[in-house]
């Protein structure tokens, strides 16, 4: 990944796998140090799971056997599937939920009357459910549940006789159903038994509870059934919920107002049919769709880059794994055994880095300049600030500082990799250009590139900064002292007038006051804006290319010969030396930075 995007292949064609069906744009967001936090697409998936209809055998496949392929998504317990004719009064239906949504169960005969129903009803001490289906949802998905209930007698206790679910319950469903167990792999295998001990994820599912409590209160002799949904978070904290109540007696409700929820965080979602009451209730064609948001990915990390994996989400969607994280984006190696094991490194330019210690595995090549921290150490022990893509110390952006430390690395855009050594200052290091890591080699060759030489960049800074500052004053003194000057001679009296129109050298070809000493000011001017001219020219020809700083170098240098012109180009020369010197970058260089390539490359021409 060498920008913040990629293009991904699709391959949606069942009859034809290996054809590409399309093409997808997936995007990289990254924090301040370049470490891919979120990956995004403009892909628009949407997953239709086949609709719970009963019907057929659960264990012989084929047409017409319906419920073989239903039970690798949904939980189904054989003993309470049982015939509609069980469902006294029972309308006739199909066995979808309306196409749409289709019911896309290639063993299912859709336009054949249901004939197997899910009968669920409480024990004589609590509540029971059924159906369940786990999905792994990314914030900002949507989800949209379908299905039909039934029962044809009321509950004349009333409230009184309702049984309650154990919350136990509800996570043994979430996690030991046909599609739960990637929940529970997603936390090292953790059990139902184990998050029903931890009050955080056990409050959010009785809150549901005690909503259910509260909306059956007004119809008590309606069965205490639902459809029901429940959003948990990566910590399998409730993050949202809700639930559809069963109709009247005797009638068919076809559930249609749990559509359109939308996970409000990466987790997951599990979706189950329920009944607390001591009669039947019957279910039928419970049905998920799931249309997937814009995340693919969202990785959090400990200050070294270890991946937070409890926090950490990646859209179950069969896109490739971003292996592009940490530091700067550098490649992660992992899970290369064959066992799906790995050594969970790093790849830098010159070095293996592993974020399990903060520590790279091999001496740093520079070792020998900066000998302040150890030859293994990450960063200088400052992961928060800087990151080290290259495996040299610490990189400090494209442009050296003016005090750097020994050890710095300076990348420029063009030209050998350099070092900063304190005797030496800014050095081409051969070090730099062949370096073994781990029995292999990594070549940096920049021999077709022509660069400068280390000490002039800096030299051309603040040479051309303070030239330019110099002849600005200058040319501004010459040209309004000068003008006041002919002006009393003129006149007799002492007048301002400033010429913003004429150059300097105009006025003073057309009045011929050469020998004033005010002309000389003028005069000292003109030969420091030829000399910052040729500062220009010399470092477009030591580099050869036209940067953005280049153009407006010169037309400062330009702005110079004049009056008004002499200011503006002053106010730019002392800015542009001051945040040089302050920050160390100067505005010409962020300039170059903010337009990207250079203008006129001749290097790149070469290299064609």
């Amino acid at each position: 990944m060498k920008g913040t995007w990629r293009t991904r292949s699709l391959f949606n064609n069942v009859s034809t796998p290996n054809t590409p069906t399309g093409f997808v744009y997936d995007y990289f967001i990254k924090d301040h140090l370049g470490n891919v936090r979120m990956v995004l697409t403009d892909e628009a998936k949407q997953d239709i799971y086949p609709a719970a209809t009963l019907e057929g055998s659960l264990t012989t496949g084929g047409s017409p056997n319906a419920a073989y392929i239903e039970k690798n998504y949904y939980t189904i317990n054989s003993a309470n599937v049982v015939a509609s004719t069980t469902a006294t009064g029972i309308s006739t239906y199909q066995n979808h939920n309306g196409n749409p949504p289709v019911n896309n169960n290639p063993n299912s005969v859709v336009t054949a009357n249901s004939a197997k129903l899910y009968k669920l009803k409480s024990t004589s001490t609590q509540g029971v459910t059924g159906l369940g289906i786990t999905l792994k949802v990314m914030a900002g998905d949507k989800i949209d549940i379908f299905g039909k209930s039934y029962y044809f007698t009321n509950n004349t206790g009333g409230t009184s006789l309702n049984k309650a679910i154990p919350v136990l319950d509800i996570l043994t469903g979430l996690l030991g159903g046909p599609t739960g167990g990637a929940a529970a792999a997603a936390h090292d295998g953790v059990t139902a038994s184990q998050l029903n001990g931890i009050g955080t994820v056990t409050s959010g599912i009785n809150t549901l509870f005690s909503a259910q409590t509260t909306d059956i209160a007004g119809a008590p002799q309606v069965p205490k059934a639902y459809i029901n949904y429940i959003f948990f978070d990566e910590q399998f904290k409730v993050a949202g919920s809700g639930f559809s109540r069963v109709g009247s007696n005797s009638v068919v409700k076809t559930h249609s107002d749990l559509t359109n929820k939308t996970a409000p965080k990466n987790g997951f979602v599990y979706i189950y049919v329920s009944n607390e009451s001591p009669v039947d209730v019957f279910f039928d064609n419970l049905q998920v769709i799931h249309t997937r948001g814009q995340i693919l990915e969202e990785t959090h990390y400990y200050p070294f880059g270890l991946t937070m994996a409890g926090i950490s989400s990646k859209a179950l969607n069969n896109a490739p794994t971003n292996r592009f994280k940490y530091n700067d984006g550098s490649e992660l190696a992992n899970q290369e055994f064959s066992d799906g094991s790995g050594l969970d490194w790093y790849a830098t330019t010159y070095r293996s880095y592993d974020a399990q210690i903060g520590r790279f595995h091999q001496i740093d090549p520079l070792a020998g300049i900066a000998d302040d921290y150890s030859p293994y150490a990450y960063v200088l022990n400052n992961p928060l600030l800087y990151n080290d893509p290259y495996g040299l110390d610490t990189t400090r952006g494209n442009a050296p500082k003016p005090n750097p430390d020994p050890g710095d690395v300076w990348i420029p855009g063009k030209g050998p990799d350099q070092i900063f050594d304190a005797d030496q200052g800014w050095t081409p290091n051969p070090v730099l250009q062949e370096v073994v890591v781990g029995g292999g080699s990594s070549n940096n060759d920049n021999s077709n590139n022509t660069s400068a030489p280390s000490w002039w960049p800096t030299t051309y800074q603040v040479a051309s900064a303070m030239v330019g500052t110099v002849g600005s004053y200058y040319g501004f003194k010459g040209y309004t002292t000068h003008n006041e000057w002919w002006w009393k001679q003129k006149n007799g009296t002492w007048r301002w007038r400033t010429n913003a129109t004429k150059s300097n050298y105009l006025f003073n070809r057309s009045y011929k006051l050469k020998g004033n000493a005010l002309t000389k000011a003028k005069a000292l001017s003109t030969k420091l804006a030829i000399v910052n001219a040729g500062l220009i020219i010399t470092d477009v020809a030591v580099n050869k290319q036209i940067k953005a700083s280049h153009v407006i170098n010169g037309l400062m240098t330009g702005l110079s010969f004049t009056g008004v012109g002499s200011i503006i180009s002053g106010v730019w020369f002392i800015a542009d030396m001051g945040t040089q010197f302050v920050t160390g970058k100067s505005l010409s260089d962020r300039l170059d930075e903010a337009v990207g390539e250079p203008l006129v490359d001749w290097n790149d021409k070469k290299d064609d």
